[in-house]
């Protein structure tokens, strides 16, 4: 029921309102952490040569990581 005077009516709706705008200040901090792009790591790829490899080394590229690929039988592979 809401109050004939909105004084009271505001003075009621304190508490839920402190409460709203602590969730609101920690939605804020916590938010952009969330979406940010993360920094680049070091990633070692045993095989890599066929199948899905030549796509995750350039899906890996692409996002700033350095790759460093382990495989047997492929020498200087220039497609890398």
């Amino acid at each position: 029921m809401i109050s004939s005077e909105p004084e009271e009516y505001a003075a009621s709706r304190i508490p839920q309102l402190s409460s709203l705008l602590a969730a609101a200040s920690t939605c804020s901090s916590v938010l952009p952490n969330a979406l940010a792009k993360p920094p680049p790591k070091k990633v070692l790829l045993l095989g890599g040569t066929v199948f899905v490899g030549p796509a995750l080394i350039d899906a890996l590229l692409a996002n700033g990581h350095s790759v460093t690929l382990f495989n047997r039988g492929v020498t200087n592979a220039d497609w890398l």
